[in-house]
């Protein structure tokens, strides 16, 4: 976070980024720390299988006007990091 506001501070990422940044960062939190809690262990990787997927997707915390399920789950993953990226790439 601290590292955001001085991207942000120094006028490296306009607030638009900044916020992308964030909601990107919390998004990607809020999976892995349901993934590991499943899983008993320290671990990245999403389940293959869709009704695992569509369980995450139900635990996530809820997206107003998206349902919850596998297909959003792995939009907003493959957005998120694509947002991340985005500005990475960018800035280095």
């Amino acid at each position: 976070m601290l590292a955001r506001s001085r991207l942000r501070d120094k006028g490296l990422i306009s607030a638009t980024e900044y916020w992308r940044l964030a909601s990107a960062y919390q998004f990607l939190r809020n999976l892995e720390h349901r993934l590991q809690f499943w899983e008993d262990r320290q671990t990245h990787t999403l389940p293959a299988q869709a009704d695992q997927l569509a369980r995450l997707a139900r635990n996530m915390p809820p997206q107003p006007g998206v349902e919850p399920n596998a297909e959003s789950l792995i939009a907003r993953a493959d957005e998120s990091a694509a947002q991340v990226l985005e500005i990475y790439t960018r800035i280095v």
